[in-house]
């Protein structure tokens, strides 16, 4: 997923453009601009989708390899949109990232049930590769809100010859609140197809606050069957 972030720095402010790369460690590369124009006609000129998005596992299979990340990511990216952490603030982070390397964790975990959320095919392709390359007895996936359609196929039937499990739990929903988008029946009926097909699970949570394309839906959490 594309974005833009507005940074204040001693050049004043300038707009930074964060999109998928597979050069990249952390997933994503950056390019700034003095001005919001420009850093808008690059995001739409195309240049951001040539690496296109992250389908490898990023090297993520233990603990320490998740912690590693997570404090990369504070460092250099900032989380959800915002800038990175504060010096002060990280030492704190990299203290309990210490003391939670520490403890004897197992290469497998069979009690687990393990879970991330995708809205959107580019961010599908950047998270599902580090859940199924996780240890854990259950894999589940929230594709909510869904905004566009999503193709989950190749991680719901692995290979013979990949000892990764797939992902056997499917929970699907629109988006709530004021301007909230809708959610496409043929985009529902899509994903609940491949779960289908791979003998997997599918939950609907709800359809969302916009009933735009399901007219005969009043609650926003209404079975659309």
């Amino acid at each position: 997923m594309t974005d833009i972030r507005k940074r204040k720095g001693a050049k004043g402010v300038t707009y930074q453009v964060r999109y998928p790369s597979k050069t990249s460690k952390s997933g994503y590369a950056y390019k700034t601009f003095l001005t919001l124009k420009e850093a808008r006609e690059f995001r739409e000129s195309g240049e951001t989708k040539k690496t296109g998005p992250v389908r490898s596992g990023g090297g993520i299979v233990t603990v320490t390899d998740g912690i590693e990340k997570w404090l990369e990511v504070c460092e250099k990216e900032g989380r959800d949109g915002r800038d990175p952490v504060t010096d002060f603030t990280l030492k704190g982070y990299k203290y309990r990232a210490k003391v939670v390397k520490s403890y004897p964790w197992k290469k497998s975990w069979p009690h687990v049930w393990l879970g991330t959320t995708t809205e959107n095919q580019d961010e599908a392709d950047r998270r599902i590769p580090h859940l199924v390359a996780i240890p854990t007895a259950v894999r589940l996936l929230s594709v909510e809100p869904m905004v566009e359609p999503v193709d989950v196929a190749p991680w719901l039937v692995r290979p013979s010859h990949d000892t990764r499990a797939p992902i056997s739990w499917i929970i699907v929903g629109g988006e709530s609140g004021g301007g909230a988008r809708p959610m496409h029946p043929d985009w529902l009926r899509g994903l609940r197809d491949q779960v289908h097909a791979a003998g997997a699970k599918l939950f609907v949570n709800q359809i969302g606050s916009n009933h735009a394309l399901w007219p005969s839906v009043t609650g926003k959490g209404e079975d659309p069957a």
